[in-house]
């Protein structure tokens, strides 16, 4: 792990801990928001889930935040 440079830095380090992943895990972001929802991004998040699971992959999915 890299030095924690900042006080923000390590705040971040610790919601990362806290949320039950591993920081250093990959994370897939999709988008979520109205106009992603409207071609069916929910279903590729739920794709990318369920994918995730079944091989026991250690990757994380999160809504693309802006």
């Amino acid at each position: 792990m890299a030095k924690l440079k900042s006080v923000v830095e390590l705040e971040a380090y610790r919601q990362d801990l806290q949320s039950g992943q591993d920081p250093h895990w990959p994370v897939v972001r999709v988008c979520l928001g109205p106009g992603c929802l409207a071609q069916g991004a929910d279903k590729v998040a739920r794709a990318f889930k369920t994918a995730i699971k079944s091989k026991r992959l250690k990757v994380e999915v999160k809504p693309l935040v802006k």
